[in-house]
């Protein structure tokens, strides 16, 4: 993780990029800390279709009452 963020109080969507081609797009479950930090995400479903060139993208939705300052 790049930015586990701060804030959550409910656990935020998790969304993770397709394989290329045929296949199934695999599934994970952000897990929050007492700090109400995103502190992993567990896979529930590895999907199918990735190969050793697919970095898949993995994007979490931002806290309750983000604002963006830039």
């Amino acid at each position: 993780m790049t930015n586990d963020g701060v804030g959550y109080s409910t656990t935020p969507i998790v969304s993770i990029s397709g394989p290329t081609g045929l296949g199934s797009t695999a599934v994970g479950i952000a897990v929050i800390n007492q700090d109400t930090e995103v502190s992993s995400i567990r896979i529930v479903s590895s999907g199918i279709g990735y190969t050793a060139g697919d970095t898949p993208t993995v994007t979490i939705s931002p806290p309750p009452h983000y604002r963006d300052w830039e």
